[in-house]
């Protein structure tokens, strides 16, 4: 249509020859095609009945429909009155807070004025049905029965529409929802029957598998949420709801799994294992998804992170789990601090580091052709994945967890770093101490007096006495090497007389004072 327009405009115009200055010829939206390329104007006009172009009330309304998405909601009112489009009338007047309009408006739609003798606006539509009704009845009683919150309108609207109107379901769904306590069975119910009718719609979906979830139907809860994620891939929350749901449907018949590597030849005698974790890979993959699509919420990541630390080894996906817990510390570290650090995740990654890997065998030269250089560890693996998250993400993090500290102890102590696991050992019984005094030496709190008890016994067995005598790292070949902490005997005694000394108002002669000074003998020599 703007092409013919245009080609009108530029066909028509002529140039005024008495003008003593030049015309400039007129300009057209699109660009102007050759003339060996296009039809005249007068032959184009022979068809332009056949082209389906809006007609004038179409493009008014949807002029009021930008008019409402921009917030004109009262230019958009004056365009839907003019029209007689009176449900979209109604509702701008109950965005306006005109409720009472909005409602005199659809009822005058839909009952039979019970005082006919009064001015228009003074009537009252409270008798009976109209007969017929309005071609639009079942939404005009759904908008009623959302300013009422009455469930009756829906249910009305549904018989209205001889059950064919999806969306009084929903609201109807949506009622039960919000009612104390929630009738779940009966939304469930009254999200079947909408998607019965449009089995495309996917917010009723991904609400019906919500409601399933609450009644722990899981199997059911799978089926709407790949439904969701079938019609809008780009759903995060239905990925992630799927994973949920998938984690926590009961074990389904298990599928055999492969036992041989890629380029192994299978042995027919030997039977094909089943994979015991089929469920949690799938949620794995799920909320993987998710992730993806919301590469910045630190819940969904938390997901997959607690996802993949579940299956457990040697099957646990560790990268995964690497890579989850990273990109929560980076999310919500600088705000949460420690407490963005999974701690029994996190033990997991160095157990698996410290028991299934020997430092020296995966140190490598840097440069091939170079011997002078330090040996690292290749960043790529997964030893050296572990170690970065710990340098990098985890320890920075540290302030007043006492059980961080001693994981990073032990890593230093596997990486034959004693200095650093003698330091790291004595801030764990720093931060043990700084935690438990208050409970422990002012409000006689036993619970934090044994703890205190054994942060000493731990630093003083697996720190001061293990490896104070070590020699410190960089001097192999060394004959007089110097010791981690030579002096390390009178540490012990000094940490082990503070704390008795703080604690002999409340605990003198209890366990944890017998137990302190059994640890005292143990390092009196």
């Amino acid at each position: 249509m703007q092409a013919l327009v245009d080609q009108i405009i530029a066909d028509t115009a002529t140039a005024d020859t008495d003008a003593t200055e030049s015309v400039e010829a007129p300009t057209t939206f699109l660009p102007r095609p050759e003339k060996s390329e296009s039809a005249s104007a007068a032959e184009r006009l022979e068809y332009i009945w056949l082209l389906s172009f809006s007609t004038r009330w179409d493009l008014e309304a949807e002029l009021a429909s930008r008019w409402v998405d921009l917030g004109g909601l009262r230019t958009a009112l004056e365009i839907y009155e003019r029209l007689q489009l009176w449900a979209e009338a109604a509702l701008c007047y109950a965005a306006t807070e005109r409720e009472e309009k909005a409602k005199h408006i659809i009822r005058r739609q839909l009952y039979e004025p019970t005082n006919k003798d009064a001015e228009e606006e003074d009537q009252k539509f409270d008798g009976p049905e109209l007969s017929p009704l309005p071609a639009d009845a079942p939404r005009l009683f759904c908008i009623l029965g959302d300013i009422d919150t009455h469930p009756a309108m829906y249910e009305r609207a549904w018989e209205v529409s001889n059950k064919r109107y999806a969306r009084a379901q929903r609201s109807l769904a949506r009622h039960y929802l919000s009612s104390k306590p929630p009738a779940l069975e009966k939304a469930e119910d009254a999200y079947r029957k909408s998607l019965h009718i449009n089995r495309l719609n996917h917010g009723a979906w991904f609400a019906l598998g919500c409601v399933q979830l609450e009644l722990q139907k899981f199997e059911d809860a799978i089926d709407s949420f790949t439904r969701t994620v079938q019609l809008e891939d780009n759903d995060a929350e239905a990925w992630s709801n799927l994973a949920a749901a998938v984690l926590r449907a009961p074990p389904s018949k298990p599928v055999p799994m492969a036992t041989t590597l890629p380029d192994e030849e299978p042995d027919s005698k030997t039977e094909p294992q089943e994979d015991p974790y089929r469920r949690k890979r799938e949620a794995l993959a799920a909320v993987h998804r998710a992730a993806q699509l919301k590469h910045t919420d630190a819940r969904i990541w938390d997901n997959v992170l607690t996802v993949a630390a579940s299956i457990p080894p040697p099957f646990t996906p560790f990268r995964d789990v690497i890579q989850a817990q990273r990109r929560i510390i980076e999310l919500i570290g600088p705000k949460k601090g420690e407490k963005a650090i999974d701690h029994p995740i996190l033990g997991l990654l160095v157990d698996h580091l410290v028991s299934g890997y020997e430092y020296q065998d995966l140190l490598i030269n840097p440069d091939d052709n170079s011997t002078s250089q330090a040996r690292v560890i290749r960043s790529g693996t997964l030893p050296g994945q572990i170690l970065s998250l710990l340098d990098n993400s985890v320890v920075p993090l540290i302030t007043h967890s006492a059980s961080l500290w001693l994981l990073v102890a032990r890593v230093e102590l596997w990486r034959e770093q004693p200095s650093k696991a003698f330091d790291a050992h004595e801030k764990a019984w720093r931060a043990a101490v700084a935690s438990s005094s208050q409970g422990a030496f002012q409000m006689g709190d036993e619970k934090k007096w044994m703890e205190v008890v054994r942060a000493t016994e731990k630093l003083v067995r697996d720190g001061y006495a293990k490896i104070g005598p070590m020699d410190r790292e960089g001097q192999d070949g060394v004959e007089d090497a110097e010791l981690v902490a030579k002096d390390w005997r009178f540490k012990a005694r000094s940490a082990v007389r503070g704390i008795m000394g703080k604690g002999k108002e409340f605990w003198e002669d209890s366990e944890g004072w017998e137990r302190l000074k059994e640890l005292q003998g143990e390092v009196a020599g």
